[in-house]
């Protein structure tokens, strides 16, 4: 064997990577007739089942347990497959998610939305909030916090929210629902605590409606970013998913910690595993975002393995794939008629 893999160093980069791709490809399709033996598997599951296995295998060199569902990840790629449900879709949107707030809340938690723009080119600049948070709707990562609008540099981000529009952000990790997004840009009121600082992150992981764990992030620390994972009641159970980031050294629940828990667990009731962003201002509550496969299922280390114990959703009950429908895409098409 050490002798093979000598010889392999030879073979030129791009040949190797050709060969790695087809091995991986070959395993994934004898993975899908055993798994599909097993699982209420379709022919319509079959993209997002092999993005999901090539996603995994490349940043953990492995494929998901989907059968068993041992850690926190295999759970998370089994909700991609087999938990596919409309409402998902206005949930994953940040702008449409204002409607399931008010419905299952009463009221819209969410900062106040003061603009929505179809392109970029609806912006103008000068008419902004000196202070506001622009994105996009359907992706993560294209948040960007404005202090100033006068200092701020206006054509970089504008470049950065036109890419971030024309991007199809989540099918390449499986992430189906943020694919059927309508794309928009937004901009919110820019919501600081007491000190100027963005406010603390309450990331509520919660489970068939309930709270299991909640993981605290703090990215406005002195000495950095900090995290920490809590059980319910706010009690510290020392479980980061990702361990390259510094935990808390003191963690005290905060006032307003039974009403995080009480909006999060309203958001997340019918949902077999949800996550609910929330933060605190004093004692008000405001909403962030809902997802339902944080780090598209692919946490690396030990961490992920401890989440999975915590998280027992039904198994047994499962929806059709509707990620690519045509029945279903043409309703979202206006154009249709329909």
């Amino acid at each position: 064997m050490s002798a093979l893999r000598h010889l392999f160093q030879f073979i030129p980069r791009d040949f190797r990577e050709s060969l790695r791709n087809l091995w991986r490809s070959l395993r994934i399709r004898f993975k899908w007739k055993r798994d599909k033996a097993r699982l209420p598997l379709e022919p319509d599951h079959w993209e997002l089942y092999e993005i999901i296995h090539e996603v995994h295998h490349r940043q953990l060199g492995t494929f998901p347990n989907l059968i068993q569902c041992p850690g926190f990840n295999d759970q998370i790629n089994w909700l991609k497959l087999f938990d596919q449900r409309p409402e998902m879709i206005g949930c994953c949107d940040k702008l449409l998610v204002r409607n399931y707030l008010a419905e299952r809340l009463g009221k819209d938690l969410a900062p106040k939305l003061l603009h929505t723009f179809s392109s970029v080119d609806e912006i103008k600049w000068g008419e902004l909030p000196k202070t506001f948070v622009i994105k996009c709707n359907h992706d993560s990562g294209s948040t960007i916090v404005v202090r100033d609008r006068d200092m701020a540099e206006a054509p970089t981000i504008l470049q950065k929210l036109k890419r971030a529009l024309e991007t199809e952000y989540g099918w390449k990790n499986g992430e189906w629902p943020y694919r059927l997004v309508p794309r928009k840009i937004i901009v919110e009121e820019m919501m600081l605590d007491a000190t100027g600082s963005l406010p603390v992150d309450y990331k509520m992981h919660c489970c068939e409606g309930k709270v299991v764990r909640v993981q605290v992030i703090d990215r406005h620390s002195p000495k950095g970013e900090a995290q920490i994972f809590t059980d319910r009641g706010g009690e510290v159970v020392g479980n980061r998913l990702l361990h390259d980031r510094r935990a808390f050294s003191e963690f005290a629940r905060p006032e307003g910690w039974e009403e995080l828990v009480s909006i999060a667990e309203r958001l997340a009731s019918g949902w077999k595993y949800v996550r609910v962003d929330l933060y605190l201002l004093g004692e008000t509550a405001y909403f962030g975002e809902m997802t339902f496969f944080p780090f598209y299922g692919c946490y690396p280390g030990e961490g992920q393995k401890s989440l999975g114990r915590c998280i027992h959703f039904d198994r047994t009950t499962t929806f059709p794939p509707i990620y690519k429908s045509p029945r279903y895409l043409k309703r979202l098409d206006p154009a249709s008629g329909d």
